[in-house]
Formats: structure tokens, sequence, C-alpha cells
């Protein structure tokens, strides 16, 4: 009886001992459990801290990105509007110099035809003058030899011819020149009286 009681002693020690180890080791797993799920949780919560700053710096850089070619928009259309407005201010400064040009040549031209118009004016006055001239010579000639013979008659028609064809001459040449006919009309006229008069 005391080898049975000994015996269930022995056989309850042994089972407190294995209850006892079991426990252990189910503590141990159980903590194992719950480290492994701790750090499970915090590597899901890392990642979705990381995805969330990937986005959030996703959404920076796109920003970013999108004020750059805004800015870079801008300074281009600024840049071409300036380059417009330089190249119309060149424009505008070419077209005044090339007014001033021709303004400047046109007075250069219109002093020159007035010299020229001035010494056509001198030269047919002188014209005129030597013609009325002449004419008075020969008036005053033809009276004084009125009464003289036909011959010296006849040389005075001759001059006058003469001079008349020098006059015709002087008015071609004149033509030729260039000389307004508005000028020319006293020289034409004087031959009309000339002839007349012949």
């Amino acid at each position: 009886e005391r080898q049975q009681l000994e015996h269930e002693a022995i056989k309850k020690s042994k089972e407190l001992r294995v209850a006892k180890l079991r426990a252990q080791q189910e503590k141990a797993q159980d903590k194992r459990m719950a480290q492994d799920e701790f750090k499970a949780k915090k590597a899901f919560e890392a990642n979705e801290k990381a995805m969330r700053q990937k986005e959030a710096d996703d959404r920076a850089k796109k920003r970013e990105t999108a004020e750059t070619i805004d800015r870079e928009r801008k300074q281009q259309e600024s840049f071409k509007a300036a380059e417009r407005s330089a190249n119309a201010a060149q424009e505008r400064l070419a077209d005044h110099v090339a007014q001033c040009i021709d303004q400047e040549t046109h007075a250069k031209r219109m002093a020159v035809r007035a010299k020229e118009v001035d010494a056509h004016e001198s030269y047919i006055d002188k014209l005129n003058q030597q013609f009325q001239d002449n004419a008075t010579r020969r008036k005053n000639k033809a009276a004084l030899e009125t009464n003289e013979n036909a011959a010296q008659v006849k040389k005075a028609a001759k001059e006058a011819i003469v001079v008349d064809k020098i006059r015709r001459d002087a008015i071609q040449k004149l033509q030729k020149q260039g000389v307004p006919p508005e000028y020319l009309r006293p020289l034409q006229k004087l031959h009309g009286r000339s002839s007349t008069t012949s």
C-alpha cells in the first residue's frame, strides 16, 4: 500500500512537471505569437506609412512639375511678347529712318530743280533781251533805210530770216533740254511779232 502511495505520488509529481512544462511551452508560444503579431502590425503600419509618404511625395512632385511647366510657359510668353515689341519698335525706327531719307532726297531734288528752273529762266530772259535788242535795231535800221535801194531791203530781210532761224534753233534746243513750254512762250510770241513785222 505504501508502495502504491509512493507510486501515485511520483506519478502526480511527474504529471505536475509535465503540466508545468506544457504551461511554460504554451506561455512561450503565446509570447512568440504575440511578438510575431506585434512585429507584423509594426511592419504593416510602417508599410502603410511609407505608402502614404510616397503618395504625398508623388503629389508634391507632380504639383511642383506642373508649377515649373506653368512658370516656364509664362516666361516663354513674356519673352515672345518682349520680342514682338522689340521687333515692332525696330520696324518703326526703320520706317522713320527711311521716311527721313526720302524727305531729304526729295528736298535735294527740289533744290536742284529750283536751281535748274532759275538757270533756264535767266537764260530765256537773256535770249529775250537779245532778240528784242536785235528786233529794235532792225526796226530802227529799216526806218532809216526806207528810201534806200531794194538791195538793202533784201539784205535786211535775209538778216531777219537768219535771226528767226537762230530763234527757232534755240527753241528746239531748249525743248530737247526739257525746258517747260511756259518758258518758251515769250520766244514764240517774239517770233510772231517778227513774222508780222517782216
